[in-house]
């Protein structure tokens, strides 16, 4: 590893580690629980931040009331680096199940807690003080770096898609995103297709059940079925090059009003996680065809329905995007960063589809992510503030 040189030692001297913790807290504490949706007071935040450092700024309206903020460092060249994440978090959840105040961004222990502290409030603010730092450093900019905060990620990626749609990323040649990956890089993602089954029957008197037709059954036999299909899916990651398995998860299953009632309604929602070397529409296909042989043994009306998908993903791990990211974590570290398979979607996929090469590098644990007590480690924070930072240096001199 060599040495660092001034102006990296500069740069890093710059970086607000206290501004960016105080600035983390205020993220965590601005609700923008998704749904419904509510990422404005967040947005407002940001925008500020953005100003106060001297970007040049814009507000992205995607739906009524609800924005994309957009952040541009210019330089000299029109070429840039994007650093994105979202603004947007899962839904809290009921408040008994948190120890800590799940809007509070709490700190204790070396951890800040609350929703959205490690997905991603963590890594958005460690991108805005890393071009921060940036700023401050005084350099002039050869190339440009875009800092873009998105609406909707946790549903229907509606803010990413209106950056593509509308032409903001035209002039990027690079991506980051910083979902978290516990500061590993993730050079490949995992894809999913989510599905609806709806199964129905006939409505009856318990008493005289024989009179209806169960609506459960049916369901509760391709529930019965999937399990199955994700155990045979077990193994199948060791063929592909992964350490993990793809996998099924039955989400939710509804059915029936009480006890007295034969059901005539079932309803079950699933995904299928799809790995990169598989066949999205094979995966979905084979779906399909279970159902289809377990409905045909009860006659009785059916559907299935994939309500979406999103591909896998999966860029070189050699790189330049990808070995910048290692040489300047193993800088401010010490050591080089694993590589990872994010198992979980990310808008890097789209981002790539527009021919834009990107990892995922973040502060916090997945694991951490959509569960009570969410944190994430300020040191990990700080880590990727200054791995940003340095990332930003090298592609804008």
């Amino acid at each position: 590893m060599r040495q660092f040189t001034d102006l990296e030692n500069h740069l890093l001297e710059l970086v607000d580690t206290e501004g960016a913790i105080a600035f983390l807290q205020r993220l965590v504490q601005s609700d923008s629980q998704n749904p419904p949706g509510n990422e404005m007071q967040t947005a407002l935040i940001i925008r500020k931040k953005l100003d106060e450092i001297g970007l040049m700024t814009e507000v992205q309206e995607v739906e009524p009331g609800r924005f994309n903020v957009i952040g541009l460092l210019a330089g000299e060249s029109e070429e840039q680096l994007l650093f994105n994440g979202h603004m947007d978090t899962v839904k809290t959840g009921e408040p008994n199940t948190w120890t800590k105040p799940p809007l509070g961004g709490l700190i204790e222990d070396g951890r800040l807690y609350g929703r959205g502290a490690c997905d991603m409030k963590s890594g958005l603010a460690a991108m805005i003080f890393a071009i921060e730092a940036l700023v401050k450093c005084g350099i002039t900019p050869h190339k440009s770096i875009l800092f873009t905060a998105v609406i909707d990620e946790e549903v229907f990626f509606k803010g990413t898609r209106a950056l593509i749609d509308t032409g903001k990323l035209k002039h990027c040649t690079r991506a980051y995103v910083s979902e978290p990956t516990s500061l590993c890089i993730a050079t490949s993602l995992q894809g999913a297709a989510e599905f609806t089954a709806r199964t129905y029957g006939k409505a009856a008197h318990c008493g005289m059940a024989e009179n209806g037709i169960n609506a459960i059954i049916p369901m509760a036999e391709f529930a019965t079925e999937l399990n199955k299909l994700n155990d045979r899916l077990k193994g199948k990651g060791a063929l592909l090059g992964f350490p993990v398995n793809p996998s099924l998860n039955v989400g939710s299953i509804k059915g029936g009003i009480d006890i007295t009632l034969v059901p005539d309604y079932c309803e079950m929602n699933f995904d299928r996680q799809v790995f990169p070397g598989e066949d999205m529409q094979q995966a979905i296909d084979e779906i399909h065809e279970i159902f289809k042989q377990v409905c045909s043994k009860y006659g009785t009306r059916n559907e299935l329905t994939c309500n979406q998908y999103f591909n896998y993903w999966k860029v070189d791990k050699a790189h330049p995007v990808a070995q910048t990211a290692v040489h300047c974590h193993e800088m401010v570290t010490g050591s080089k960063p694993d590589d990872t398979l994010f198992r979980a979607y990310a808008e890097v996929e789209m981002i790539a589809q527009q021919g834009i090469p990107g990892i995922i590098y973040g502060p916090g644990s997945i694991l951490q992510a959509h569960r009570p007590d969410e944190y994430v480690e300020l040191d990990e924070f700080i880590t990727a503030l200054k791995t940003y930072a340095l990332i930003g240096l090298d592609f804008i001199r």
